[in-house]
């Protein structure tokens, strides 16, 4: 009797499973969560602490995610996005051969697990970034002194880059520019630009060196209508680039996204990189398209300042700017949507505050600030 007794009580103690055996994967992703707020804590409180994770093992880890996925010709964050909803009603519902009850507690756990997941790579492999010593430091740019002249002596310089490259640029009989080649080919184009950033002096060691293939999204057409012409996703790793715009904005964007991937978070910053990776390249088009975006934004300084010398500026650029720039409003009124725009633009505002620029959506036009000072820093070479 004491015998049998003691082994249908071992019996039942072997079969009774613990929190933690049934939930190995939520536990497992609760502790990496842990580990990632406390890395993103340190972050903003050093700089130097942020540093050494965007360069050491957040680079690695985001080398990974863009080789692995840069294997699929399509975006896997795309894809993922767009089944989330079906497939989490699946998983809950629709498991075989399990009691109802069990089957919703133990998928719940695992969406929960998968959530903390995706929240601590941002935490611990992209958030620290936005923290890292700033690009202007890095290059040595003093972007706190640049005036309003700056700006548009700048905006003067560029205008006559583009100039010198009007004669390679194919414009169709709207005015708007055709890229001579394929996507594909753009993409070898700007991976080649930016080994060649990287090797052209050891300032720029702190970008990280390494092959990826942005992705053109499916939805590409429905894009304009937010106003996001693209978007970094940091659990896959993915450069996600919206193919509708106009052909002058597509490289310039691709570069964007790629310095995202190389750890560059701030937007000024990315967009400043993107415009440097466009110089380095020796495509016509390609640098077409950097000058031309950062046009833009030096013309919109400008006018903030003085609208007589804005206007002055604009009419003294080059015809196939003017072109462009008059197409590309008719595209902008052409795919308005004031109510899906403003809620992208409102989440994305809010992201970037919630990360430390104060800015937010208007931190995208603060590369006039690092441009003017790279600009004035070369003149007096």
């Amino acid at each position: 009797m004491r015998y049998n007794g003691r082994r249908k009580e071992f019996t039942i103690l072997k079969n009774k499973s613990t929190f933690y055996t049934r939930n190995r994967f939520f536990c497992g992703a609760f502790a990496y969560l842990l580990v990632s707020v406390v890395i993103y804590v340190a972050s903003r409180a050093s700089s130097n602490f942020a540093d050494f994770i965007s360069e050491y093992p957040s680079s690695w880890v985001r080398l990974v995610l863009a080789g692995f996925t840069s294997i699929f010709p399509f975006s896997l964050a795309e894809g993922f996005l767009l089944l989330l909803i079906p497939l989490c009603i699946l998983f809950l519902f629709f498991a075989p051969d399990e009691d109802e009850g069990k089957r919703m507690t133990r998928n719940s756990y695992i969406m929960l697990g998968i959530l903390f997941l995706i929240v601590s790579t941002y935490l611990s492999v992209f958030a620290p970034c936005y923290f890292r010593k700033p690009v202007d430091e890095e290059l040595g740019l003093d972007r706190k002194s640049v005036t309003k002249d700056d700006v548009y002596n700048a905006a003067v310089f560029v205008s006559e880059e583009i100039e010198k490259l009007e004669e390679e640029i194919v414009s169709d009989n709207t005015g708007k520019t055709l890229m001579p080649y394929s996507y594909s080919e753009l993409v070898y184009k700007l991976n080649l630009a930016y080994d060649s950033l990287c090797d052209s002096d050891e300032k720029y060691d702190f970008l990280g060196d390494f092959y990826s293939y942005p992705k053109p999204l499916i939805i590409s057409k429905l894009m304009p209508y937010t106003r996001i012409s693209g978007f970094y996703t940091f659990f896959t790793g993915e450069a996600n680039i919206s193919t509708a715009y106009p052909d002058f904005m597509i490289p310039y964007t691709i570069a964007h996204e790629m310095a995202h991937q190389r750890g560059i978070a701030r937007e000024d910053e990315a967009n400043f990189i993107a415009f440097l990776v466009c110089m380095e390249s020796n495509d016509s088009y390609i640098r077409y398209s950097g000058y031309t975006e950062l046009l833009n934004y030096l013309l919109d300084a400008v006018y903030t300042t003085d609208k007589n010398l804005y206007e002055e500026t604009f009419y003294n650029a080059p015809k196939v700017y003017r072109e462009e720039y008059s197409a590309y409003i008719d595209f902008i009124r052409s795919t308005r949507m004031d109510s899906v725009s403003n809620v992208t633009g409102t989440i994305n505002d809010t992201m970037l505050q919630s990360q430390g620029q104060s800015a937010g959506t208007e931190s995208y036009n603060l590369v006039t600030e690092l441009a003017s000072a790279y600009f004035k820093s070369e003149l007096e070479k």
